[in-house]
């Protein structure tokens, strides 16, 4: 029995493609691209610079240190005009501020009061990120 190209049984031939990776959310946002790199098995998730060119993976982007800002992770639900917005559970939310408490961040009112009322086991949160315009590494 002959099984057919690509079903990876039978021939010793026929070979199976297994890494189809494809470029999905793309997204134009003033001087930055995101988008991403969509694998066979995991994502990886990129901004590029249209002003100097360069292309970054944000999985690998540090918050700011002056003001506690979120790095972006995973996939963007939706953008607009200067924003970013993701969604973000809540027990995740609390697992960040832990990880920053010896840095005495100082957060925004909005994030305060959600630290003070929220619950690890309430619903997930969109999050909104706006991305820095001028960049001090330029």
């Amino acid at each position: 029995m002959v099984s057919a190209p690509g079903s990876g049984r039978g021939n010793n031939n026929t070979s199976v493609v297994f890494n189809s990776n494809t470029i999905g959310q793309v997204f134009n946002l003033g001087r930055f691209l995101f988008f991403g790199i969509n694998k066979s098995f995991s994502d990886e998730y990129f901004i590029y610079d249209k002003n100097n060119g360069s292309i970054y993976n944000y999985g690998k982007l540090a918050p700011d240190s002056s003001n506690y800002m979120f790095p972006l992770t995973g996939a963007i639900l939706a953008f607009d005009e200067k924003n970013i917005y993701q969604s973000w559970t809540t027990r995740s939310l609390f697992r960040k501020k832990k990880n920053t408490a010896k840095l005495k961040v100082q957060y925004q009112e909005s994030l305060a009061r959600f630290y003070n009322t929220a619950k690890e086991t309430d619903n997930p949160v969109l999050i909104r990120i706006r991305p820095k315009e001028n960049l001090r590494s330029q």
